[in-house]
């Protein structure tokens, strides 16, 4: 949690701010950078901070950090969904302490681009907050994992979180603002950031405060070589689902966001509408008729809409969501999974941060396509051949990566006997694993 004095300075953080000097620096584009030339903070850049706040007393004019700090928010973001993809890899070779340590600095990265999105930027020791005027201010001198968790801690209660939430997360075709008003009769998403946060950011608050724990998971050996362990065959549902969930459409994350608002819309009917001496059967009927009328009032009469958020249909949340909530030990040698879940989950939400940015400064993923194309094709995430160049373009990926995940569970059935043998899979359909282990054009696909 931050002290008093820090509080006070993150609410000066102005995502405005951020949107504004991100527009700036797009003046760079069409050469081919990010940033002018001139700039210095682009390499060393927390030693360079620390030097230009080192004697400072009051707020400091440093227009060329702040456009830093908004252009950082896009690239934490795609070396989150780069971690994840890395920890997949792991996944694949059974690795489970590297995955889990991937997984984790995925989490990290998704919480520093979200607050750089926000006004704020983490830098080693020495951190920064961005006010309504440009002006930087000295915020605090905690180490990186203990302030990005307390700063992300706050961004999860502040009202623009809620309205970014409730802005970005939709359900068949309206926002999850929408369905709670017409639910509820006012509009709520402040709430939601908050509980979202604290769950999906639990590694970030337990590792940031136990600093004993997250050095011998990330840098101990592991003496346990019989242990529990995940096979193709166990883990296929969970990723199969997590590409799914990722499909690009004209929505992003058009199916997990559903059961987000689901899960959100049954949160509010538990606690605010729910008589708690109805039987099972007569809360459902409440609750179809409270679902009926919310359809009828956003425009969305539907019986199969109604099925769904009243679990006719679909009745079970998605496996991410449940590994998210799980809290099994550090220790645990299945626990990696729980931490890649909320690693995909906090990556959504730095997703909609950074989609919402790239509005708010009047640009959108192409502008940005002298960075992607060239990194995407350098990283073997596509051949250069296939001439790639719109976000529109990036979409057709999809085809390949349905067409692997298919081939992966066809594998299995086909192969009963070897569907637990990762040496069989990584033989076999080597391509395949390869393709359903990159994350990072989910990054892209969210925010085309």
């Amino acid at each position: 949690m931050l002290g008093a004095a820090e509080q006070l300075k993150f609410n000066l953080a102005s995502p405005s701010s951020i949107a504004n000097a991100l527009s700036r620096a797009s003046a760079n584009f069409p050469a081919e950078s990010f940033l002018a030339s001139s700039n210095g903070y682009q390499v060393g850049v927390g030693e360079s901070v620390k030097k230009l706040i080192k004697t400072a007393i009051g707020p400091l004019r440093a227009p060329e950090l702040v456009e830093s700090i908004a252009v950082s928010s896009i690239l934490h973001l795609f070396d989150g969904w780069s971690y994840l993809a890395q920890a997949l890899r792991a996944t694949f070779r059974n690795d489970d302490a590297i995955a889990r340590h991937l997984a984790y600095y995925g989490e990290l990265r998704a919480s520093l681009s979200i607050l750089a999105s926000y006004g704020v930027g983490i830098f080693s020791t020495t951190h920064v907050v961005i006010d309504a005027a440009e002006d930087v201010h000295k915020f605090s001198k905690e180490g990186t994992h203990q302030v990005a968790w307390s700063a992300l801690e706050a961004w999860g209660k502040t009202p623009y979180s809620g309205a970014l939430i409730g802005a970005e997360i939709q359900a068949f075709g309206h926002s999850m603002a929408d369905w709670i008003m017409v639910f509820q009769g006012t509009s709520t998403p402040s709430l939601i950031g908050a509980d979202w946060v604290e769950n999906w950011g639990i590694d970030l608050s337990a590792f940031s405060s136990d600093r004993a724990t997250r050095n011998e998971v990330s840098y101990g050996v592991d003496f346990d070589h019989s242990k529990a362990c995940h096979t193709p065959r166990t883990i296929e549902p969970w990723l199969r689902e997590l590409w799914l969930t990722s499909e690009p459409g004209a929505a992003s994350f058009e199916l997990l966001d559903r059961y987000l608002v689901r899960s959100t819309l049954e949160g509010i009917y538990n606690t605010k509408f729910k008589d708690q001496l109805h039987t099972p059967e007569q809360s459902t009927a409440d609750l179809r008729e409270k679902m009926l009328d919310a359809c009828i009032a956003i425009g969305q009469d539907s019986d199969d809409i109604v099925d769904f958020f009243i679990r006719d249909v679909c009745k079970e949340d998605l496996l991410v969501m449940n590994l998210a909530r799980a809290r099994s030990a550090v220790q645990d040698p299945l626990q990696y999974q729980e931490v890649m879940s909320r690693t995909y989950l906090l990556l959504r939400l730095a997703t909609a941060s950074v989609g919402s940015l790239l509005r708010e400064a009047s640009l959108s993923s192409n502008d940005l396509a002298f960075w992607w194309v060239k990194t995407s094709e350098a990283s073997g995430l596509w051949d250069s051949g296939l001439g790639l160049t719109t976000a529109e373009e990036v979409k057709d990926l999809w085809a390949d990566t349905l067409l692997s995940l298919d081939e992966l569970s066809d594998c299995i059935a086909g192969n009963p006997t070897d569907a637990d043998s990762w040496f069989f899979f990584n033989t076999n359909i080597p391509n395949d694993l390869e393709i359903l282990s990159r994350m990072e054009k989910v990054a892209l696909w969210g925010i085309s």
